[in-house]
């Protein structure tokens, strides 16, 4: 299987986490996926105690998610490398030259 044909899996991975976030651990630590809507909760209520888990966790989160795609990232295929530089004489006809 070619490294574009997994692209098309990405959904159901992510399918499968936010599905496995609703039915199994949402109801068991009663926390939400949206860092903002707990945020916003606990200042509403007045709950600071656990308030710094929202925004550290999603960090930390962020910051491993990138460690285990570059170390599972497949290095890309060498390209040819193209020219991108453009004559003006490819756009514009003179009838003199």
């Amino acid at each position: 299987m070619a490294y574009k044909d997994n692209k098309a899996l990405s959904g159901v991975a992510i399918g499968g986490a936010v599905s496995f976030n609703v039915i199994i651990a949402g109801p068991i630590t009663g926390a939400s996926m949206n860092p903002g809507r707990s945020i916003g909760a606990a200042i509403a209520a007045g709950a600071h105690k656990n308030l710094w888990v929202y925004i550290v966790v999603p960090v930390l989160g962020s910051l491993a998610a990138v460690l285990v795609y570059c170390l599972l990232r497949l290095p890309e295929s060498e390209k040819e490398e193209t020219s991108t530089n453009v004559n003006h004489k490819d756009f514009y006809f003179h009838p003199d030259l």
